[in-house]
């Protein structure tokens, strides 16, 4: 629960200060904890939840989540069975899908990353198991899901907690702030990015290149 204060702070960064920003600002502020909270959103009319449910009741925190807007869905489970049940419902289908965690690559790849070509999007952003970080002295499990900014905090802790096993993490923290900008870094994913070289290999990805120098092993699920 930001204050309106709090909320201008966190836009400092590559934000457009053209004619656009003092609306996107002033939009955002009607957030803020100390500010009449926004109670709808035109866009979100014409939507409805798969399950039947009333609008309201369809994204409640903890429960995965279908909505549908024309011919176009976006499904956002919250477990590991639920996204694999979903991948597999729109493999079915043969229609066009697309898994999204930040979706930043439209903004690097706009062409070729339009959400308009996908029948279905699939948001494994709130997947509980895709958010884990373990850690043993030995070794870190680290979500798919987790976002870059929380990747950096993770290595520097380890790092300064366990530096027999960690302490190369400082100098991986230090290389990862420089990919991006800061509002990139909180939304996306490392796996995005990884996934994102994978379809465009002439995307210089300095993920990849971290997670190969450190000799990081992935472990993919086979749908």
């Amino acid at each position: 629960r930001p204050s309106k204060e709090e909320i201008e702070k966190s836009f400092d960064g590559n934000i457009c200060r053209c004619t656009g920003y003092r609306a996107i600002l002033e939009s955002m502020k009607t957030f803020a904890a100390d500010e009449t909270p926004i109670h709808d959103i035109e866009d979100l009319i014409q939507i409805k939840c798969l399950s039947g449910s009333r609008p309201d009741e369809c994204c409640h925190d903890g429960n995965s989540c279908d909505i549908i807007s024309g011919l176009r869905a976006w499904h956002s489970p919250t477990n590991l069975p639920d996204l694999i049940s979903t991948v597999k419902r729109a493999k079915d289908t043969s229609k066009p899908f697309k898994l999204v965690c930040g979706n930043t690559a439209v903004g690097v790849y706009k062409n070729d990353e339009d959400n308009s070509k996908y029948d279905a999007l699939i948001n494994v952003k709130n997947v509980q198991e895709l958010n884990r970080i373990e850690k043993t002295s030995e070794k870190m499990t680290i979500g798919s899901a987790v976002s870059i900014s929380d990747l950096i905090k993770t290595f520097e802790t380890s790092s300064k907690e366990d530096p027999n096993s960690f302490k190369h993490l400082k100098k991986s923290a230090d290389h990862l702030r420089k990919v991006a900008s800061g509002h990139v870094r909180n939304i996306a994913s490392w796996s995005g990015n990884l996934a994102l070289k994978r379809q465009h290999p002439e995307f210089p990805s300095d993920v990849l290149v971290i997670l190969e120098s450190i000799g990081a092993k992935l472990n993919v699920i086979d749908f």
